[in-house]
């Protein structure tokens, strides 16, 4: 049956910018020997959670879009 969908958060405690952090994400992806065999059979949504490193709450995470 396999994946029917998969989910990564991020959350990056460093003194970088969150472009930064963000480019960090698609360079991963675009290197991972697990990414790109896992999302030809699934969808995969990848988030930098920015919030909860401030506030350590619950809130909307932004989506950074793998390229195809």
């Amino acid at each position: 049956m396999g994946f029917q969908n998969i989910r990564v958060y991020f959350k990056i405690d460093a003194d970088v910018s969150d472009e930064q952090k963000e480019e960090m994400i698609r360079t991963a992806q675009k290197y991972s020997p697990v990414f790109n065999p896992v999302t030809k059979s699934a969808p995969v949504s990848v988030h930098l959670d920015k919030e909860s490193l401030k506030f350590k709450s619950e809130a909307p995470k932004e989506t950074v879009r793998a390229a195809a």
